[in-house]
């Protein structure tokens, strides 16, 4: 196991820190999630490899990833990283309410997902297996499922 201790990160929500600890191997996506060990919120940490040598990280808050997403910034950047939070934290809350970031995800402009049907297909396996969704959100992902975004 090959297991990278990446010293303390500092959490953009309150400024604490958090030892930062995870196997390489399990970084499929380069992106993970950390609770904060000062305030407990989530934290998005994302794997940057930019030489062979080179690794670096990214913090983003839930937040962060949510209005970027909102504001279709790099859409093929981001919606990555928010689909490996959605696997983890389906409901994942940025600074608006519980599974703000699903909705940002789910209400994204059909070329998107024509653009990318791997990300589509990944989020219907993670909206499939949802129940229980606040009424919202629920209505989001049925229009979703129902759009043409199928396998084809």
């Amino acid at each position: 196991m090959a297991v990278m201790e990446g010293g303390d990160m500092t959490c953009p929500h309150c400024g604490g820190r958090t030892p930062i600890r995870f196997d390489i191997a399990d970084a499929r996506s380069r992106t993970f999630t950390e609770d904060c060990a000062v305030c407990g919120r989530l934290i998005v940490c994302v794997l940057m490899v930019m030489f062979s040598n080179d690794i670096g990280l990214s913090l983003l808050t839930v937040e962060n990833l949510r209005l970027a997403i909102q504001q279709d910034d790099s859409p093929a950047h981001h919606l990555p990283q928010a689909l490996a939070v959605l696997r983890e934290h389906p409901l994942a809350k940025g600074d608006l309410y519980q599974g703000d970031l699903l909705s940002a995800v789910l209400t994204r402009e059909p070329e998107v997902w024509s653009a990318s049907p791997g990300l589509a297909r990944d989020l219907r396996v993670i909206v499939s297996a949802l129940v229980d969704l606040p009424v919202d959100i629920r209505r989001e992902a049925e229009r979703f499922l129902a759009s043409g975004n199928r396998r084809r």
